[in-house]
């Protein structure tokens, strides 16, 4: 499809993007764009460790190691077992109404973590 640009801001063709990753191969790679085409309209992604391994064809050790990669450095988040959710800020279908959305859960999400700790 190509990259378009709004407003000064690019605009990615998801399913192309996780194509092309998947092309290039790497196990965490791989995972990682399965997590990018299966997050919902939320920033959702549904799956255990176990099921997005068979998914993405990888181990789940790679699918754990990505996972702890990810959310380490704050890109995503676990809501609950077998849920995690992506960083809006870096990704987000739909209207900036969405956005904002899916930006609130976030950020209760960072004060649950806050509480908790």
């Amino acid at each position: 499809m190509g990259l378009k640009m709004i407003n000064d801001m690019a605009e990615i063709d998801v399913k192309e993007l996780c194509e092309m990753l998947r092309v290039i191969g790497d196990g965490q790679i791989k995972a990682f764009a399965y997590l990018i085409e299966n997050a919902d309209s939320k920033n959702h992604i549904q799956g255990t460790q176990e099921e997005i391994a068979t998914e993405s064809g990888v181990s789940t050790r790679t699918v754990s190691s990505l996972l702890g990669k990810l959310k380490k450095s704050g890109y995503i988040k676990e809501k609950r077992s077998g849920m995690h959710i992506l960083d809006p800020r870096v990704m987000h279908y739909g209207s900036i109404g969405n956005k904002m959305v899916i930006l609130k859960a976030w950020t209760g999400l960072e004060e649950e973590t806050k509480q908790s700790e």
